[in-house]
């Protein structure tokens, strides 16, 4: 199972799946709440597929263009907070 996580721009997208399949996703809409919203997208998106955390093989992280604090919420959140290997930049 892969997360993968864009915090780049003002619209940012979490989904979990498995190679080239999302199964689920979610959309955050507004510049501002990367850092209140990321977290529980990735809680929605892997209740819905009856994953948890530890289920993750590695986190796609977007590394831009974009807002410098929007991709280091990203980076943060991949990093820190999920602890699976991160593939992007940052």
């Amino acid at each position: 199972m892969l997360l993968a996580l864009d915090t780049a721009t003002d619209r940012a997208s979490v989904a979990v799946g498995r190679a080239g399949v999302a199964l689920a996703a979610e959309t955050i809409v507004g510049a501002r709440r990367h850092a209140a919203q990321v977290l529980p997208a990735v809680e929605a998106c892997l209740d819905r597929t009856g994953a948890v955390i530890r289920d993750l093989e590695g986190i796609l992280l977007a590394d831009g263009p974009g807002s410098f604090t929007g991709l280091r919420v990203g980076a943060a959140v991949a990093k820190a907070g999920l602890g699976a290997v991160v593939y992007g930049g940052l």
